[in-house]
């Protein structure tokens, strides 16, 4: 079976088309092992008809959506000429509904929804205020603020962008969070920039997390803290981020080929 593979600001994955008869998620597993598989954060198939994205994190877990992972899928459907791309958007299905994808020059701008404020839409139904959520670590409270945006996100805000494994992991597999959780830090450098660093669910720390930082902004500025557009730095690069007069949040950056044609034996 062929897969090209390919990265949003180095967050990675391998990409092909659907078959039938695979069980995908032991693929995703096997595939996704960066010393005796292809190596990426993800694996995306696309169902031609519906053009229907199927992701799973490196753990096989099946995801409902993925930011810098539909930028990718939508520059494979491009590269591979898979539809007819000339009305500038793709309609891509995702088992969180529909997302329209705009394609401007080398950026791909994805509508991403509106974000669902609501503890019991990221599994954490024992909060009340998903801005809100008080997180006893060792001794020490630390805060922690949800939404659903696509999937399933927490953000915590930093003073410096440390790395911190530990901590990381803990609240990603917090028992309070019954699936889980993708875990932001973020720091707020001014009303219109933000950089950020991803423990992400079934993966560990990313070089980059679409949907993460489209979760960021929109908890940000419900929060009052930052303006209405913001740039998000990533380690190998810029996303754009910014909510419509509709209060939908809108991803805007680019994606990029490593290879194609990659075989690999099923």
């Amino acid at each position: 079976m062929k897969f090209s593979k390919y990265h949003g600001y180095g967050n990675d994955f391998i990409i092909g088309m659907y078959q039938e008869g695979i069980d995908y998620t032991s693929l995703a597993i096997k595939i996704c092992d960066r010393h005796t598989g292809i190596g990426a954060d993800g694996l995306i198939i696309l169902k031609k008809d519906n053009l229907e994205m199927m992701f799973y994190n490196a753990d096989g877990y099946r995801g409902t959506m993925c930011g810098n992972g539909i930028r990718c899928l939508a520059k494979y459907i491009c590269d591979e000429n898979i539809v007819d791309v000339s009305s500038g958007k793709l309609e891509i299905e995702t088992l969180s509904g529909k997302r329209t994808v705009y394609i401007e020059d080398d950026n791909f701008v994805v509508n991403m929804g509106k974000p669902i404020f609501d503890t019991k839409a990221i599994g954490a139904d024992s909060f009340n205020d998903p801005l809100s959520m008080n997180i006893n670590i060792k001794g020490k409270e630390v805060k922690v603020s949800g939404c659903f945006m696509t999937t399933d996100h927490i953000v915590v805000i930093v003073d410096n962008l440390t790395h911190d494994t530990e901590l990381g992991d803990y609240l990603c597999h917090h028992k309070l969070f019954s699936r889980g959780i993708n875990v932001n830090f973020v720091k707020v450098i001014n009303r219109k920039e933000i950089s950020i660093d991803t423990f992400e669910r079934g993966v560990g720390w990313t070089l980059a997390c679409g949907s993460g930082s489209c979760a960021s902004f929109a908890i940000l500025n419900k929060m009052g803290l930052v303006d209405d557009s913001i740039t998000v730095n990533l380690h190998l690069g810029k996303l754009i981020i910014y909510k419509n007069s509709a209060d939908e949040v809108i991803m805007k950056g680019t994606a990029t080929l490593i290879s194609k044609n990659i075989e690999y034996k099923i």
